[in-house]
């Protein structure tokens, strides 16, 4: 059996270097020899920290007690190891996954038998299998998700870091100073035997005070939950989180004597498998995480601006079409595209799919940022050599957002918008399609 004790790891950016291209508009970044590219939008996705309770004495890491994160004392890749969450990780609660509102579902609602949350669990990820079983453990212990019935499942609840103080507390006045996540690793679950996990069930979201964000915890309610994890056959496809499967369950708060038991071994029928057909609905953004729908928008989008020797750009369009472009200032360098099948739907919150990108791209203080000559929201970094995300619509019209300031704070709606592409783009370089494309 592999114990897992819990672990808080800080997270800090690794220093950027800049190598200007030829091409003052688009431009590149690289960090410590890593090709960001379009990947750098899920930044948040990477400072990501188990969720905790609110904490009296907090700490420089932000929450400073109570957190889930994991690191393994046994089998491959033990002794801790962070890195980015699947799928890009993201935003905690309904920020990133896109809660959605209204009176509860009845169907959610689950009897607590006389039970008060908080509900500490015991997550056992046990390989029922024969042969060995894999999962990615990086900058939260290992990856995994957790998504609520009430919000249709769209909600990415944890774990999730979080490099900030408690909103709550009256020194929380300033950023927190984090420290640097070791390098993620891939730990292995021999058959028959499980990976534990300490949970406390919080949710964490985290509240741009310009410049700053400080984060709320809240604690889960008793009802209905649906825990993903990915799963692989090897270290190397679990070490880079390429391929690999998604082992989906459902349960609910409280869980039986405090225990949930999460076998990996048997494959899942997938729901969302298949293209889109002609009798898939177009996607309006409110769907359940499982429904599948079609994209009925489309759109193209990149970072512009920074210097470097290449630019990626994308593009989406009906009913499920990705595309990515990386254009190299070298000559000697052709232009390099792959292409993948957006999820029409999917049982992991993390995984972004048509609708999510529907729901974000269609709110309507997205839609009326758009103009002519690419408003800006946030700060404009490119003249000093930084980077902003700009949109583009078939129309012509266009959008860019930069960073949050004071004199000039991000809309909510867009700082969504910023996550789940973020979050997408990193969920497209684990696709083994675009995997291979040259740095």
């Amino acid at each position: 059996m592999i114990q897992v004790a819990s672990l808080a790891r800080p997270f800090a950016p690794q220093p950027l270097r800049n190598l200007r291209g030829p091409d003052g508009i688009r431009r590149f970044w690289y960090a410590g020899g890593l090709l960001l590219g379009l990947a750098s939008l899920a930044l948040a996705g990477c400072q990501s920290r188990p969720a905790s309770p609110p904490s009296s004495q907090g700490g420089a890491g932000g929450s400073a007690a109570g957190g889930s994160g994991v690191t393994a004392t046994g089998g491959a890749g033990g002794g801790g190891g962070t890195g980015s969450s699947t799928g890009g990780g993201g935003g905690g609660g309904a920020a990133a996954g896109g809660a959605g509102g209204g009176a509860p579902d009845p169907a959610c609602a689950v009897d607590p038998a006389g039970q008060a949350p908080p509900f500490p669990t015991e997550l056992r990820f046990r390989n029922d299998g024969p042969t060995p079983l894999y999962v990615h453990q990086g900058c939260v212990g290992i990856d995994f998700g957790i998504s609520s019935c009430a919000s249709g499942f769209r909600d990415f609840l944890e774990p999730a870091y979080h490099c900030a103080c408690p909103c709550e507390q009256t020194w929380c006045t300033g950023g927190v100073n984090c420290g640097a996540c070791p390098q993620p690793v891939a730990t292995a679950i021999a058959a028959g035997q499980f990976a534990s996990v300490s949970w406390t069930p919080y949710a964490v979201t985290e509240e741009d005070r310009g410049t700053y964000s400080c984060q709320r915890s809240s604690v889960l309610q008793a009802g209905r939950y649906r825990i993903a994890i990915r799963v692989y056959d090897d270290a190397a496809s679990a070490l880079n989180m390429v391929g690999g499967r998604d082992v989906t369950q459902d349960f609910q708060l409280p869980t039986p004597g405090g225990v949930l038991e999460v076998p990996l071994g048997g494959m899942q029928a997938d729901p969302c498998s298949g293209p889109a057909t002609a009798a898939t609905p177009a996607c309006t953004g409110g769907e359940p995480h499982d429904q599948a729908c079609g994209l009925s928008l489309s759109m193209s989008y990149g970072q512009e601006g920074g210097p470097g020797i290449s630019i990626d750009a994308a593009t989406v369009a009906p009913p499920a079409s990705y595309t990515r472009t990386r254009m190299f200032s070298s000559p000697a360098m052709a232009d390099q595209q792959c292409s993948v099948v957006l999820p029409l739907c999917s049982r992991d919150a993390r995984v972004v799919t048509t609708s999510d990108l529907t729901r974000v791209l269609t709110n309507p203080v997205v839609a009326a940022a758009f103009g002519a000559d690419t408003p800006v929201f946030g700060q404009d970094s490119r003249p000093y050599d930084g980077r902003i995300l700009v949109l583009r619509r078939p129309d012509g019209k266009s959008l860019g957002i930069g960073s949050s300031i004071p004199a000039s704070p991000v809309p909510p709606e867009l700082a969504a918008v910023t996550t789940v592409l973020g979050r997408l783009e990193t969920q497209v370089s684990s696709a083994p399609s675009c995997a291979g494309l040259s740095p």
